[in-house]
């Protein structure tokens, strides 16, 4: 059953996350690197999951900003298919029925999350190519978060949001494998 409290607490833990910056120097300049999309989202979601990993956020962290600001699948989303990856295999064993699940509920998701955002690649969303773009200093960053700022564009912590409220599989009517 869908446990939207839980998913509310989560969505601001994320968002909290998403403020922190960790320093990192390069060359003599400090550059402050945040959490990527990904990170919060599997942070928050995989307590919610039966199947858990310690070190999964940290694992994964690359795939976040849409593949490593490449401007590919955004992160947030990446990171829901994950969590149901995680919700489904801590459930089922036989891997013909994970498959159909898992396909059949990142399908689902995916056209949901196309319909509320207007596509499912960072750069179609954002509206800028960041890709190659290593850090906030970067001019191509810099533009997307001025635009960001300017409420020109929709904040990534609404996708982050969208995708943690969004119902795991173990949440959802149909969790039924086919007969």
């Amino acid at each position: 059953m869908y446990n939207q409290e839980a998913h509310e607490k989560a969505a601001k833990a994320a968002n909290k996350l998403m403020n922190q910056r960790a320093p990192l120097m390069l060359g003599r300049e400090p550059v402050f690197i945040n959490y990527r999309c990904t990170e919060p989202v599997i942070e928050v979601l995989q307590p919610l999951c039966p199947l858990k990993w310690d070190r999964l956020a940290d694992v994964t962290m690359g795939i976040g900003a849409g593949f490593s600001n490449m401007g590919e699948v955004c992160g947030a989303l990446s990171g829901a298919v994950i969590a149901i990856g995680l919700d489904l295999a801590g459930r089922y064993r036989d891997t013909a029925v994970l498959r159909f699940l898992t396909i059949k509920f990142t399908q689902k998701l995916m056209r949901d999350f196309a319909k509320e955002f207007g596509g499912v690649r960072c750069r179609d969303i954002i509206g800028h190519d960041i890709s190659g773009c290593l850090t906030p200093g970067d001019p191509g960053y810099r533009a997307f978060l001025k635009d960001m700022l300017e409420g020109k564009l929709r904040p990534c912590s609404e996708m982050i949001t969208y995708a943690i409220m969004y119902p795991l599989p173990s949440e959802q009517e149909d969790l039924h494998p086919p007969l």
